[in-house]
């Protein structure tokens, strides 16, 4: 957030060796800025495509287990924060929950989440906080309604974070909704 203040979320990388996150992008403008400056651009692009490339989608199918990993420990959380009783009193933590998870999202994919990007995403959903505070008010409904958005706006975020952020806002919203509905399948409830 601080360095969001000086550049842009688009030019800073977050990367941890200990966590296994942003590599893919640190790869990506490492390409970037080495394609632009080496002597025999062709030669480098050759090895770049028989060492880098296998490495990069082996980490990219990792990151993506890991953020299906996520998603459904967030839309599971959010199953039992749904489990409060009184009516509306899930409605902040569930929006908390949800902002977290995007933010894991991103720091996955070596991308710092502004309140911008986050704001994007969870726009997504449309009626989100709307139905989140129905769902308040019908207790057989609460838990996979809350679970259901949390998914789907998880899914969505990672469609967001694997395209490099250049996913269309209608596409972000099919992902959403496609996310939604693979949640209605599943016993939130377990």
């Amino acid at each position: 957030e601080v360095l969001g203040e000086y550049i842009t979320p688009e030019r800073i990388v977050v990367v941890s060796a200990e966590e296994k996150i942003g590599l893919d992008q640190l790869l990506n403008k490492t390409y970037k800025v080495c394609i632009e400056t080496v002597a025999d651009p062709a030669e480098f692009k050759k090895y770049w495509e028989e060492k880098i490339q296998p490495l990069k989608e082996e980490y990219r199918r990792n990151s993506s287990i890991d953020a299906d990993g996520y998603i459904n420990w967030a839309a599971g959380r959010a199953a039992a924060i749904a489990l409060t009783p009184l009516p509306l009193a899930d409605a902040a933590p569930l929006i908390i929950n949800e902002v977290y998870m995007i933010h894991k999202l991103a720091s996955l994919y070596g991308i710092a989440a502004d309140k911008k990007t986050v704001s994007m995403i969870m726009g997504c959903s449309g009626g989100t906080i709307a139905g989140k505070l129905a769902a308040t008010l019908i207790p057989g409904l609460k838990v996979p309604i809350a679970a259901g958005i949390t998914y789907g706006i998880g899914k969505a975020a990672k469609a967001y974070f694997e395209s490099g952020m250049t996913i269309t806002s209608d596409d972000l919203k099919r992902k959403y909704l496609e996310g939604e509905r693979e949640a209605k399948k599943i016993d939130w409830k377990r």
